[in-house]
Order: structure tokens, then C-alpha cells, then sequence
């Protein structure tokens, strides 16, 4: 069969002589050839493309990262607040008062709420080894 037919006639003149000469028309896909100009086309348009995407691509990154970071920050406060909850407690720093109990030998830590929040032995040199003491404890003189 021949590679190409009635090339000396319009394209409208074309399709009327393959109608009327065709055994029967039927719809049918296939890889159509682009001309070369047709191909340059595509590739200025390929490039166009390429250069939309990249910019949709960075800003995805960015978008990303900005929710990474928002997502980041909510669950470090929900493991603090989780940590929290399991304990019963939360860390805190904060001014407290030493007091001393030369009996016992220990010292406390108290906060301005008045509660004990650490004991520990005294030290040796937080001892008062002084009779003087001992004695003002007793309410006698």
C-alpha cells in the first residue's frame, strides 16, 4: 500500500475523495507524527510546564515546612500536657525557702504556698552544733 495518498489536493478536497472511495469509515486510535514545528511547539511548551511545576514544587516545600513546623509545635505542648497528666505533676523553677530541723537532721525546701517540695540531710556545715539552741527549743531559759 502506498505511504501517503492524494497529496496534490487541499486537505477538504483530501477527505471528500477518501470518503466517497472508502469501503467504510470507522473511528480508530493511533500515534499520529508530529511535523517538526508541531515538536518544537510541544517542547516550548514541555519548558513552560517544567518551569510551572518547579515553581508549584517549591512552593509545596515551603507550605510544607510551615505546617511541619505548626505540627511540631502543637505536639511538643501535647507531650508536655500528656507528660503532665501521667505524672500529676508539671516542673516548675521557681523561689523556694529552706528551712531546717536540727533534730531530725534535714532540711527542707518549702514554696510560698507553704508546701514541703524536697527534703534532704543537712549538710555539715549547716549543722548548729550549739547547746544555746536546743535549749530556746524547749521554751526554757
Amino acid at each position: 500500500m502506498e505511504k501517503q495518498l492524494l497529496q496534490n489536493e487541499t486537505q477538504s478536497e483530501r477527505k471528500i475523495v477518501l470518503r466517497d472511495t472508502c469501503l467504510k469509515m470507522e473511528e480508530f486510535t493511533y500515534s499520529k507524527q508530529f511535523t517538526q514545528e508541531e515538536l518544537t511547539h510541544k517542547k516550548d511548551e514541555l519548558s513552560q510546564q517544567d518551569i510551572k511545576l518547579e515553581k508549584l514544587e517549591q512552593e509545596k516545600k515551603e507550605v510544607v515546612a510551615d505546617f511541619a513546623a505548626r505540627i511540631k509545635a502543637v505536639k511538643e505542648d501535647r507531650l508536655q500536657t500528656l507528660n503532665q497528666v501521667l505524672t500529676g505533676a508539671e516542673e516548675v523553677t521557681e523561689q523556694v525557702y529552706l528551712l531546717d530541723d536540727q533534730e531530725e537532721k534535714k532540711i527542707g525546701y518549702y514554696n510560698a504556698d507553704g508546701l514541703l517540695v524536697y527534703e534532704r540531710p543537712l549538710m555539715p556545715d549547716e549543722r548548729q552544733l550549739r547547746i544555746v539552741d536546743k535549749v530556746q527549743l524547749t521554751g526554757t531559759n
